[in-house]
């Protein structure tokens, strides 16, 4: 680009080609700005090949704007990152134009993998501008299908960057005392996260991210609630919530099965609008059709186990019941009083019934603690309570067994329980 030294405008030197004075050779000059990178490996700059001059234009290298620390041979060292430097233009011993110029030395970034539980991955160093290389060898994780990583590689790399693996959940995957298994609506889309109007079977949206998405128009309990992206929980607003797999705890193992309870709150529905009969409750037929379809492939299915669910007197806990009913056959179901009490050691504290509710379970309504029970909340058992027809046990936001709830309120959580084939 060419200058004049009387022109300090400030357009574009593609604008200022007929112009003499001073010209630079490869940087990119806008008005009295100039700007340049080089590779990490270049560590000195020469301004003596970047720069002609023309007719009485002299011009002085200086690293601070008052051109007193002045470089004689204009070759200059580079650090990691900007460089800034001040180029005074000179004619006839006056100074005409003084350009800010910043070289830009690339940094090198450490690009590192979060297998999310998988088989490691290296992490890579590249160069600011340059590519990280998709790995050759993808992670494995017991349980799932390897899905991606969550960055487009045709893109340059510029910061510091974790990319994450995504993951399909294909059967069941045991991490300690925790079961993986089937997937359901849980976290509230990211910002960075485009939707497209692409839908699947179950009527989830496609992300930008490759991942699915249920859309959910908010009625929170409260309006003071929020996200775990700490945004607003806000009545009436639509917002997209990723499907993910859901965490189970292992409550049991015995023969060829295990014992599983969710280990967070997924959704908020009433028990039911009449009677505390489980058999007969809207809660237990949404957990065996609407639930059950929604969270499971057929694959999965195959490897629930139908269980007799005792639903007796001695289950409630109650010296009497009358609101007791019969045993049902159910895929998926809630925990009675004494399976929450009783069922195993750890079981038995009030901390271990403690249950956080799902970004999604807060959109639906469920009713959370305060204080020191914030994110927790209630959350229905399958007992009845003895006193009154209208009434359920149910677990609170500090884990105590409540003796009874509503059974009509909406604002109680949903947290499943079944059991699987042991593999």
């Amino acid at each position: 680009a060419c200058f004049s030294s009387e022109d300090n405008s400030n357009d574009s030197s593609s604008d200022q080609l007929m112009q003499v004075g001073l010209y630079f050779n490869t940087l990119d000059v806008y008005g009295n700005s100039v700007y340049g990178k080089v590779s990490n490996v270049t560590t000195t700059f020469n301004f003596n090949n970047e720069i002609t001059t023309e007719k009485d234009s002299e011009y002085v290298i200086s690293v601070d704007e008052y051109g007193i620390q002045t470089s004689l041979t204009r070759i200059v060292p580079l650090s990691e990152g900007d460089n800034l430097f001040y180029l005074f233009e000179i004619v006839n011993n006056q100074v005409k134009s003084t350009y800010n110029i910043t070289i830009r030395r690339r940094p090198i970034y450490t690009i590192s993998f979060n297998t999310n539980g998988g088989t490691n991955v290296d992490s890579q160093t590249v160069e600011e501008d340059s590519y990280v290389t998709n790995p050759k060898t993808n992670p494995t994780r017991a349980g799932f299908d390897f899905a991606g990583w969550d960055y487009d590689f045709s893109t340059p790399i510029t910061e510091e960057k974790q990319i994450n693996a995504k993951w399909k959940l294909v059967s069941y995957a045991i991490e300690g005392d925790y079961v993986y298994f089937g997937e359901y609506p849980q976290t509230i889309k990211a910002n960075d996260v485009t939707i497209t109007e692409t839908t699947n079977e179950k009527g989830y949206y496609l992300g930008s991210d490759g991942e699915w998405y249920a859309k959910v128009k908010e009625k929170p309990y409260s309006g003071n609630y929020i996200y775990s992206n700490n945004q607003s929980v806000s009545y009436g607003s639509e917002s997209y919530f990723k499907v993910e797999p859901l965490k189970w705890q292992i409550l049991s193992r015995s023969g060829d099965t295990i014992s599983v309870v969710c280990e967070s709150i997924i959704s908020s529905m009433n028990f039911d609008v009449n009677l505390n009969n489980y058999k007969n409750s809207k809660i237990r037929k949404w957990l065996n059709n609407e639930f059950y379809n929604a969270a499971f492939s057929d694959l999965q299915k195959e490897l629930i186990v139908t269980t007799e669910v005792d639903n007796s007197l001695e289950s409630t806990c109650y010296s009497s019941n009358d609101y007791i009913c019969e045993n049902t056959y159910d895929n998926v179901y809630l925990l009675s009083l004494r399976e929450a009490y009783f069922m195993d050691r750890t079981w038995n504290d009030s901390q271990s019934r403690q249950r956080m509710a799902t970004d999604y379970a807060k959109a639906m309504g469920v009713w959370l603690g305060v204080d020191t029970y914030i994110g927790y909340g209630w959350w229905w058992l399958r007992s009845p309570c003895a006193a009154l027809d209208r009434g359920a046990v149910v677990v609170g936001p500090s884990g105590t067994l409540e003796y009874y709830s509503y059974i009509y309120r909406g604002d109680h959580g949903v947290v499943p329980a079944l059991q699987l084939m042991a593999k």
